[in-house]
Protein backbone atom coordinates (compact mmCIF):
# COMPACT_ATOMS: atom_id res chain seq x y z
CA UNK A 1 0.00 0.00 0.00
CA UNK A 2 1.39 3.39 -0.97
CA UNK A 3 -1.73 5.53 -1.38
CA UNK A 4 -4.45 6.17 1.20
CA UNK A 5 -7.74 7.82 0.17
CA UNK A 6 -9.95 9.33 2.86
CA UNK A 7 -13.64 9.26 1.89
CA UNK A 8 -16.96 8.88 3.70
CA UNK A 9 -15.19 8.53 7.03
CA UNK A 10 -13.07 5.60 5.83
CA UNK A 11 -9.38 5.25 4.95
CA UNK A 12 -8.93 3.02 1.89
CA UNK A 13 -5.46 1.80 0.93
CA UNK A 14 -4.25 1.27 -2.64
CA UNK A 15 -1.00 0.25 -4.32
CA UNK A 16 -0.24 2.22 -7.47
CA UNK A 17 3.21 0.68 -7.98
CA UNK A 18 1.71 -2.54 -9.35
CA UNK A 19 -0.85 -0.73 -11.51
CA UNK A 20 1.80 1.73 -12.72
CA UNK A 21 4.10 -1.11 -13.77
CA UNK A 22 1.25 -2.98 -15.45
CA UNK A 23 0.22 0.08 -17.47
CA UNK A 24 3.83 0.66 -18.48
CA UNK A 25 4.11 -2.93 -19.76
CA UNK A 26 0.82 -2.60 -21.65
CA UNK A 27 2.14 0.56 -23.27
CA UNK A 28 5.75 -0.44 -23.92
CA UNK A 29 5.59 -4.21 -24.46
CA UNK A 30 2.04 -4.82 -25.72
CA UNK A 31 2.76 -8.05 -27.61
CA UNK A 32 5.65 -9.46 -25.57
CA UNK A 33 5.62 -13.11 -24.51
CA UNK A 34 4.87 -13.26 -20.78
CA UNK A 35 4.78 -17.00 -20.08
CA UNK A 36 8.04 -17.27 -18.11
CA UNK A 37 9.53 -14.20 -16.42
CA UNK A 38 12.46 -13.70 -14.04
CA UNK A 39 12.13 -10.99 -11.38
CA UNK A 40 15.23 -9.67 -9.62
CA UNK A 41 14.36 -8.21 -6.23
CA UNK A 42 11.84 -9.30 -3.61
CA UNK A 43 11.46 -6.02 -1.72
CA UNK A 44 8.41 -3.77 -1.69
CA UNK A 45 8.74 -2.69 -5.31
CA UNK A 46 9.51 -6.26 -6.34
CA UNK A 47 6.34 -7.51 -4.64
CA UNK A 48 4.26 -4.93 -6.52
CA UNK A 49 5.89 -5.87 -9.84
CA UNK A 50 5.32 -9.57 -9.14
CA UNK A 51 1.62 -8.93 -8.55
CA UNK A 52 1.45 -7.00 -11.83
CA UNK A 53 3.18 -9.72 -13.84
CA UNK A 54 0.94 -12.49 -12.58
CA UNK A 55 -2.11 -10.29 -13.13
CA UNK A 56 -0.93 -9.70 -16.71
CA UNK A 57 -0.86 -13.46 -17.29
CA UNK A 58 2.66 -14.66 -16.54
CA UNK A 59 2.41 -18.42 -16.14
CA UNK A 60 5.63 -18.98 -14.19
CA UNK A 61 7.42 -16.20 -12.27
CA UNK A 62 10.88 -16.87 -10.82
CA UNK A 63 11.74 -14.44 -8.01
CA UNK A 64 15.46 -14.11 -7.20
CA UNK A 65 17.03 -12.02 -4.45
CA UNK A 66 20.30 -11.82 -2.52
CA UNK A 67 18.12 -12.89 0.41
CA UNK A 68 16.80 -16.30 -0.70
CA UNK A 69 14.41 -16.49 2.26
CA UNK A 70 12.78 -13.23 1.27
CA UNK A 71 12.38 -14.41 -2.33
CA UNK A 72 10.92 -17.72 -1.20
CA UNK A 73 8.47 -16.02 1.15
CA UNK A 74 7.27 -13.68 -1.61
CA UNK A 75 6.82 -16.65 -3.97
CA UNK A 76 4.82 -18.49 -1.29
CA UNK A 77 2.52 -15.48 -0.85
CA UNK A 78 2.06 -15.16 -4.61
CA UNK A 79 1.14 -18.81 -5.07
CA UNK A 80 -1.39 -18.45 -2.28
CA UNK A 81 -2.99 -15.58 -4.18
CA UNK A 82 -2.59 -16.69 -7.80
CA UNK A 83 -2.43 -20.49 -7.58
CA UNK A 84 0.08 -23.29 -7.12
CA UNK A 85 3.04 -23.38 -9.47
CA UNK A 86 2.73 -19.75 -10.57
CA UNK A 87 5.80 -18.51 -8.66
CA UNK A 88 9.06 -19.82 -7.23
CA UNK A 89 11.88 -18.15 -5.32
CA UNK A 90 15.60 -18.49 -4.74
CA UNK A 91 18.95 -16.70 -4.59
CA UNK A 92 21.01 -15.24 -7.41
CA UNK A 93 22.98 -18.43 -8.02
CA UNK A 94 20.08 -19.55 -10.19
CA UNK A 95 20.08 -16.43 -12.36
CA UNK A 96 21.76 -17.89 -15.44
CA UNK A 97 19.54 -20.97 -15.64
CA UNK A 98 16.36 -18.97 -15.00
CA UNK A 99 17.12 -16.29 -17.60
CA UNK A 100 18.04 -18.89 -20.23
CA UNK A 101 14.51 -20.31 -20.02
CA UNK A 102 12.69 -16.97 -19.67
CA UNK A 103 10.76 -14.74 -22.06
CA UNK A 104 11.48 -11.64 -20.01
CA UNK A 105 13.53 -10.20 -17.15
CA UNK A 106 12.42 -7.49 -14.70
CA UNK A 107 14.89 -5.70 -12.44
CA UNK A 108 13.57 -4.29 -9.13
CA UNK A 109 16.63 -3.62 -6.93
CA UNK A 110 18.57 -0.37 -6.23
CA UNK A 111 21.44 -1.41 -8.51
CA UNK A 112 21.74 1.03 -11.39
CA UNK A 113 20.57 4.07 -9.41
CA UNK A 114 22.83 7.10 -9.44
CA UNK A 115 24.19 6.13 -6.02
CA UNK A 116 24.45 2.42 -6.86
CA UNK A 117 25.93 2.18 -10.36
CA UNK A 118 26.37 -1.12 -12.13
CA UNK A 119 24.23 -3.94 -13.50
CA UNK A 120 23.02 -7.04 -11.62
CA UNK A 121 22.90 -9.08 -14.83
CA UNK A 122 25.99 -10.30 -16.73
CA UNK A 123 25.85 -9.09 -20.32
CA UNK A 124 26.26 -12.59 -21.74
CA UNK A 125 22.86 -13.59 -20.28
CA UNK A 126 21.08 -10.99 -22.42
CA UNK A 127 19.94 -12.28 -25.81
CA UNK A 128 17.87 -10.63 -28.56
CA UNK A 129 14.68 -12.64 -27.92
CA UNK A 130 14.63 -11.64 -24.21
CA UNK A 131 12.74 -8.51 -23.19
CA UNK A 132 14.13 -6.51 -20.24
CA UNK A 133 12.33 -4.08 -17.94
CA UNK A 134 13.98 -1.91 -15.27
CA UNK A 135 12.08 0.05 -12.60
CA UNK A 136 14.99 2.42 -11.88
CA UNK A 137 14.36 5.84 -13.42
CA UNK A 138 17.23 7.99 -12.15
CA UNK A 139 18.95 7.57 -14.52
CA UNK A 140 16.57 6.27 -17.15
CA UNK A 141 19.45 4.75 -19.10
CA UNK A 142 20.81 2.40 -16.42
CA UNK A 143 23.71 0.14 -17.24
CA UNK A 144 21.27 -2.77 -17.55
CA UNK A 145 19.00 -0.84 -19.93
CA UNK A 146 21.94 0.33 -22.03
CA UNK A 147 23.54 -3.12 -22.23
CA UNK A 148 20.23 -4.81 -23.03
CA UNK A 149 19.65 -2.43 -25.92
CA UNK A 150 23.15 -3.05 -27.23
CA UNK A 151 22.48 -6.81 -27.09
CA UNK A 152 19.30 -6.43 -29.14
CA UNK A 153 16.72 -6.87 -26.37
CA UNK A 154 13.40 -5.08 -26.30
CA UNK A 155 13.74 -2.72 -23.34
CA UNK A 156 11.40 -0.89 -20.97
CA UNK A 157 12.99 1.73 -18.71
CA UNK A 158 11.61 2.78 -15.33
CA UNK A 159 10.15 6.14 -16.34
CA UNK A 160 6.78 4.81 -17.37
CA UNK A 161 6.15 3.03 -14.08
CA UNK A 162 6.98 6.21 -12.14
CA UNK A 163 4.60 8.29 -14.26
CA UNK A 164 1.71 5.82 -14.34
CA UNK A 165 2.02 5.36 -10.58
CA UNK A 166 1.53 9.12 -10.30
CA UNK A 167 -1.32 9.02 -12.84
CA UNK A 168 -3.19 6.44 -10.79
CA UNK A 169 -2.53 8.25 -7.50
CA UNK A 170 -3.79 11.53 -8.98
CA UNK A 171 -6.98 9.84 -10.16
CA UNK A 172 -7.58 8.26 -6.75
CA UNK A 173 -7.02 11.53 -4.90
CA UNK A 174 -8.99 13.83 -7.20
CA UNK A 175 -11.44 11.70 -9.17
CA UNK A 176 -10.11 13.37 -12.32
CA UNK A 177 -8.41 11.69 -15.28
CA UNK A 178 -4.93 13.17 -15.80
CA UNK A 179 -3.27 13.59 -19.19
CA UNK A 180 -0.86 10.64 -19.06
CA UNK A 181 0.85 11.47 -22.36
CA UNK A 182 1.60 15.00 -21.21
CA UNK A 183 2.92 13.70 -17.89
CA UNK A 184 5.18 11.21 -19.69
CA UNK A 185 6.63 13.95 -21.89
CA UNK A 186 7.15 16.29 -18.94
CA UNK A 187 8.77 13.56 -16.86
CA UNK A 188 11.20 12.74 -19.66
CA UNK A 189 12.23 16.40 -19.89
CA UNK A 190 12.78 16.66 -16.14
CA UNK A 191 14.58 13.39 -15.48
CA UNK A 192 16.50 12.91 -18.70
CA UNK A 193 16.58 16.34 -20.35
CA UNK A 194 19.12 15.61 -23.11
CA UNK A 195 16.53 16.02 -25.86
CA UNK A 196 14.41 18.69 -24.23
CA UNK A 197 14.47 22.46 -24.71
CA UNK A 198 16.08 22.73 -21.26
CA UNK A 199 19.11 20.65 -22.21
CA UNK A 200 21.64 23.47 -22.49
CA UNK A 201 20.57 25.42 -19.41
CA UNK A 202 22.14 25.43 -15.96
CA UNK A 203 20.31 23.19 -13.50
CA UNK A 204 20.02 23.76 -9.80
CA UNK A 205 21.09 21.32 -7.18
CA UNK A 206 18.48 19.60 -5.01
CA UNK A 207 18.93 18.68 -1.35
CA UNK A 208 16.94 17.12 1.47
CA UNK A 209 17.31 17.44 5.23
CA UNK A 210 18.01 14.19 7.06
CA UNK A 211 15.19 15.06 9.46
CA UNK A 212 12.71 14.41 6.62
CA UNK A 213 13.47 10.70 6.53
CA UNK A 214 13.12 7.77 8.91
CA UNK A 215 15.70 5.18 9.96
CA UNK A 216 19.38 5.34 10.76
CA UNK A 217 21.64 7.96 9.24
CA UNK A 218 22.87 5.31 6.80
CA UNK A 219 19.25 4.60 5.79
CA UNK A 220 18.63 8.30 5.23
CA UNK A 221 21.74 8.81 3.11
CA UNK A 222 21.10 5.78 0.91
CA UNK A 223 17.49 6.87 0.40
CA UNK A 224 18.48 10.44 -0.50
CA UNK A 225 21.13 9.30 -2.95
CA UNK A 226 18.85 6.68 -4.46
CA UNK A 227 16.14 9.27 -5.11
CA UNK A 228 18.63 11.44 -6.99
CA UNK A 229 19.29 14.23 -4.49
CA UNK A 230 22.58 16.06 -4.90
CA UNK A 231 23.07 16.95 -1.26
CA UNK A 232 21.76 16.85 2.29
CA UNK A 233 21.26 19.02 5.32
CA UNK A 234 22.74 17.22 8.33
CA UNK A 235 20.37 17.51 11.28
CA UNK A 236 22.67 17.49 14.31
CA UNK A 237 20.65 14.95 16.35
CA UNK A 238 21.05 12.47 13.48
CA UNK A 239 24.83 12.82 13.69
CA UNK A 240 24.81 12.54 17.49
CA UNK A 241 22.74 9.33 17.32
CA UNK A 242 24.98 7.83 14.64
CA UNK A 243 28.04 5.68 15.40
CA UNK A 244 29.96 7.69 12.80
CA UNK A 245 32.40 10.47 13.48
CA UNK A 246 31.92 13.63 11.40
CA UNK A 247 34.80 12.55 9.15
CA UNK A 248 33.22 9.12 8.66
CA UNK A 249 29.91 10.75 7.75
CA UNK A 250 31.68 12.95 5.22
CA UNK A 251 33.35 9.91 3.69
CA UNK A 252 30.06 8.02 3.42
CA UNK A 253 28.41 10.99 1.73
CA UNK A 254 31.29 11.18 -0.73
CA UNK A 255 30.86 7.47 -1.49
CA UNK A 256 27.20 8.08 -2.31
CA UNK A 257 27.84 11.21 -4.35
CA UNK A 258 26.12 13.48 -1.81
CA UNK A 259 27.35 16.92 -0.82
CA UNK A 260 26.75 18.20 2.71
CA UNK A 261 25.13 21.59 2.09
CA UNK A 262 24.12 22.66 5.60
CA UNK A 263 24.73 21.77 9.24
CA UNK A 264 21.82 22.54 11.53
CA UNK A 265 20.60 23.76 13.91
CA UNK A 266 22.48 26.17 16.16
CA UNK A 267 19.82 27.27 18.64
CA UNK A 268 19.68 30.22 21.04
CA UNK A 269 22.91 31.90 19.97
CA UNK A 270 22.11 35.27 21.50
CA UNK A 271 21.57 36.01 25.19
CA UNK A 272 21.35 38.87 27.64
CA UNK A 273 23.42 36.88 30.16
CA UNK A 274 27.19 37.44 29.78
CA UNK A 275 28.02 33.95 31.03
CA UNK A 276 25.68 32.43 28.45
CA UNK A 277 27.20 34.61 25.73
CA UNK A 278 30.65 33.24 26.61
CA UNK A 279 29.33 29.68 26.67
CA UNK A 280 27.71 30.19 23.28
CA UNK A 281 31.00 31.34 21.81
CA UNK A 282 32.54 28.06 23.01
CA UNK A 283 29.59 26.18 21.50
CA UNK A 284 30.17 27.99 18.22
CA UNK A 285 33.85 27.01 18.12
CA UNK A 286 32.97 23.38 18.82
CA UNK A 287 30.34 23.33 16.06
CA UNK A 288 32.82 24.92 13.66
CA UNK A 289 35.24 22.07 14.43
CA UNK A 290 32.51 19.56 13.54
CA UNK A 291 31.75 21.45 10.34
CA UNK A 292 35.39 21.39 9.32
CA UNK A 293 35.43 17.60 9.71
CA UNK A 294 32.19 17.32 7.74
CA UNK A 295 33.47 19.56 4.98
CA UNK A 296 30.41 21.84 5.14
CA UNK A 297 30.76 25.62 5.13
CA UNK A 298 27.29 26.82 6.22
CA UNK A 299 25.55 26.48 9.58
CA UNK A 300 21.92 27.34 10.28
CA UNK A 301 21.45 29.69 13.24
CA UNK A 302 17.83 30.00 14.39
CA UNK A 303 16.42 33.08 16.07
CA UNK A 304 16.39 32.55 19.81
CA UNK A 305 13.40 31.18 21.73
CA UNK A 306 14.95 31.23 25.22
CA UNK A 307 13.65 33.63 27.89
CA UNK A 308 17.02 35.44 27.93
CA UNK A 309 16.93 36.19 24.18
CA UNK A 310 18.21 39.64 23.29
CA UNK A 311 15.41 42.11 22.54
CA UNK A 312 17.56 45.10 21.62
CA UNK A 313 18.26 45.00 17.87
CA UNK A 314 21.58 46.80 18.15
CA UNK A 315 22.88 44.34 20.74
CA UNK A 316 21.52 41.37 18.78
CA UNK A 317 23.21 42.59 15.59
CA UNK A 318 26.46 42.97 17.52
CA UNK A 319 26.27 39.38 18.82
CA UNK A 320 25.52 38.09 15.32
CA UNK A 321 28.50 40.06 13.98
CA UNK A 322 30.77 38.53 16.63
CA UNK A 323 29.59 35.01 15.77
CA UNK A 324 30.08 35.71 12.06
CA UNK A 325 33.59 36.92 12.78
CA UNK A 326 34.40 33.57 14.41
CA UNK A 327 32.89 31.73 11.46
CA UNK A 328 34.65 33.88 8.89
CA UNK A 329 38.03 33.18 10.49
CA UNK A 330 37.40 29.49 9.66
CA UNK A 331 36.10 30.13 6.14
CA UNK A 332 32.55 29.32 7.29
CA UNK A 333 29.19 31.08 6.97
CA UNK A 334 26.16 31.61 9.20
CA UNK A 335 22.68 31.45 7.66
CA UNK A 336 20.35 33.26 10.07
CA UNK A 337 16.72 32.12 10.13
CA UNK A 338 13.71 33.70 11.81
CA UNK A 339 11.70 31.01 13.57
CA UNK A 340 7.98 31.74 13.34
CA UNK A 341 7.80 31.37 17.15
CA UNK A 342 11.01 33.23 17.96
CA UNK A 343 11.02 35.19 21.23
CA UNK A 344 12.04 38.47 19.57
CA UNK A 345 12.74 37.67 15.92
CA UNK A 346 9.88 35.80 14.23
CA UNK A 347 9.60 37.28 10.73
CA UNK A 348 11.95 37.08 7.78
CA UNK A 349 12.08 40.86 7.28
CA UNK A 350 13.16 41.35 10.90
CA UNK A 351 15.93 38.80 10.39
CA UNK A 352 17.02 40.69 7.27
CA UNK A 353 17.14 43.97 9.24
CA UNK A 354 19.48 42.31 11.72
CA UNK A 355 21.72 40.70 9.09
CA UNK A 356 21.99 44.01 7.30
CA UNK A 357 22.81 45.83 10.55
CA UNK A 358 25.40 43.20 11.56
CA UNK A 359 27.11 43.81 8.22
CA UNK A 360 29.48 40.86 7.99
CA UNK A 361 30.32 38.92 4.82
CA UNK A 362 30.03 35.60 6.69
CA UNK A 363 26.45 36.34 7.77
CA UNK A 364 23.42 35.93 5.52
CA UNK A 365 19.82 34.73 5.51
CA UNK A 366 18.17 31.35 5.48
CA UNK A 367 14.66 31.63 4.07
CA UNK A 368 12.29 28.85 5.15
CA UNK A 369 8.94 28.77 3.36
CA UNK A 370 7.10 27.53 6.44
CA UNK A 371 8.42 30.26 8.73
CA UNK A 372 7.66 32.93 6.16
CA UNK A 373 4.25 31.80 4.93
CA UNK A 374 2.86 30.60 8.27
CA UNK A 375 3.26 34.18 9.50
CA UNK A 376 1.67 35.64 6.38
CA UNK A 377 4.97 37.03 5.13
CA UNK A 378 5.17 38.53 1.65
CA UNK A 379 7.81 36.84 -0.52
CA UNK A 380 7.72 39.76 -2.95
CA UNK A 381 9.93 41.61 -0.49
CA UNK A 382 12.80 39.18 -1.13
CA UNK A 383 13.88 41.23 -4.13
CA UNK A 384 15.17 43.87 -1.70
CA UNK A 385 17.79 41.39 -0.45
CA UNK A 386 21.03 41.09 -2.46
CA UNK A 387 21.35 37.60 -3.89
CA UNK A 388 24.72 37.06 -2.23
CA UNK A 389 23.05 37.51 1.16
CA UNK A 390 20.63 34.65 0.54
CA UNK A 391 22.78 31.87 1.95
CA UNK A 392 20.24 29.05 2.06
CA UNK A 393 16.68 28.09 1.15
CA UNK A 394 14.44 25.55 2.87
CA UNK A 395 11.16 24.46 1.30
CA UNK A 396 8.13 22.92 2.98
CA UNK A 397 4.39 22.97 2.41
CA UNK A 398 1.70 22.64 5.09
CA UNK A 399 -2.08 22.42 5.43
CA UNK A 400 -3.88 25.48 6.75
CA UNK A 401 -4.36 24.73 10.44
CA UNK A 402 -5.43 26.90 13.33
CA UNK A 403 -3.06 25.76 16.05
CA UNK A 404 0.16 26.61 17.88
CA UNK A 405 2.70 27.44 15.17
CA UNK A 406 5.47 25.40 16.81
CA UNK A 407 3.34 22.25 16.85
CA UNK A 408 2.13 23.01 13.34
CA UNK A 409 5.71 23.17 12.14
CA UNK A 410 7.07 20.21 14.08
CA UNK A 411 4.36 17.70 13.14
CA UNK A 412 2.41 18.81 10.07
CA UNK A 413 4.79 20.03 7.39
CA UNK A 414 4.40 18.44 3.96
CA UNK A 415 6.36 18.21 0.73
CA UNK A 416 5.66 20.87 -1.89
CA UNK A 417 2.29 20.52 -3.56
CA UNK A 418 0.76 18.54 -0.70
CA UNK A 419 -0.46 21.51 1.34
CA UNK A 420 -1.99 24.97 1.04
CA UNK A 421 1.04 27.26 0.65
CA UNK A 422 1.72 29.02 -2.66
CA UNK A 423 5.21 27.61 -3.04
CA UNK A 424 5.62 28.41 -6.77
CA UNK A 425 5.22 32.11 -5.96
CA UNK A 426 7.51 31.79 -2.94
CA UNK A 427 10.27 30.01 -4.87
CA UNK A 428 9.88 32.31 -7.84
CA UNK A 429 10.48 35.31 -5.57
CA UNK A 430 13.58 33.74 -4.02
CA UNK A 431 15.06 32.98 -7.43
CA UNK A 432 14.18 36.43 -8.73
CA UNK A 433 16.17 37.90 -5.83
CA UNK A 434 19.27 36.10 -7.11
CA UNK A 435 19.46 33.01 -4.91
CA UNK A 436 21.88 30.53 -6.48
CA UNK A 437 22.11 27.75 -3.86
CA UNK A 438 20.40 24.35 -3.66
CA UNK A 439 16.66 23.85 -3.45
CA UNK A 440 16.42 22.02 -0.14
CA UNK A 441 13.50 20.30 1.56
CA UNK A 442 13.07 20.52 5.33
CA UNK A 443 9.91 18.73 6.37
CA UNK A 444 9.00 17.70 9.92
CA UNK A 445 6.18 15.17 9.68
CA UNK A 446 5.34 12.33 12.04
CA UNK A 447 4.06 10.05 9.25
CA UNK A 448 7.13 10.55 7.04
CA UNK A 449 9.42 9.80 9.99
CA UNK A 450 7.75 6.39 10.38
CA UNK A 451 7.60 5.52 6.67
CA UNK A 452 10.03 3.70 4.41
CA UNK A 453 12.84 6.22 3.81
CA UNK A 454 13.43 5.17 0.20
CA UNK A 455 9.79 5.71 -0.75
CA UNK A 456 9.64 8.99 1.18
CA UNK A 457 12.77 10.27 -0.57
CA UNK A 458 11.31 9.42 -3.98
CA UNK A 459 8.10 11.27 -3.07
CA UNK A 460 10.21 14.21 -1.93
CA UNK A 461 12.07 14.34 -5.23
CA UNK A 462 8.84 14.10 -7.21
CA UNK A 463 7.39 17.00 -5.23
CA UNK A 464 10.46 19.12 -5.89
CA UNK A 465 10.40 18.39 -9.62
CA UNK A 466 6.70 19.26 -9.72
CA UNK A 467 7.37 22.52 -7.88
CA UNK A 468 10.05 23.49 -10.37
CA UNK A 469 7.67 22.70 -13.22
CA UNK A 470 4.98 24.92 -11.67
CA UNK A 471 7.18 28.01 -11.47
CA UNK A 472 5.91 31.03 -13.40
CA UNK A 473 9.40 31.35 -14.91
CA UNK A 474 11.74 28.54 -15.92
CA UNK A 475 13.42 27.41 -12.65
CA UNK A 476 16.28 25.77 -14.49
CA UNK A 477 17.63 29.07 -15.75
CA UNK A 478 19.78 30.98 -13.32
CA UNK A 479 18.58 34.56 -12.80
CA UNK A 480 20.70 37.38 -14.21
CA UNK A 481 23.23 38.92 -11.83
CA UNK A 482 22.03 41.87 -9.82
CA UNK A 483 23.26 45.25 -11.09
Amino acid sequence: MNTVVLADGRAVGHNTDWSGFARNVDRGLPDAAMDRVVLLGAGGAGAAVAHALLTLGTDRLTVLDVDAARATELARALTGRFGAGRAGGGDLTGLGTAVAAADGLVHATPTGMAAHPGSPVPADLLRPDLWVADIVYRPLATELVTTARERGCRVLDGGGMAVFQAVDSFRLFTGLEPDADRMLAHFAALVDPAGSPLADRSTRRRAVATVCLSGTLEDKLVAAAGAGFDGIEVFEPDLVASPWSPAELAARCADLGLAIDLYQPFRDLDSTDPATVARNRRRARAKFDVMAALGVDTVLVCSAVAPDAVTDDDELAAQLHAAAELAGERGLRIAYEALAWGTHVSTWDHSWDLVRAADHPALGLCLDSFHVLSRGGDPAGFTAVPGDKLFFLQLADAPQLSMDVLQWSRHHRLFPGQGAFDLPAFLGSVLAAGYAGPLSLEVFNDVFRQSDPARTAVDAMRSLLALEAALPVDPLVLPPPRP
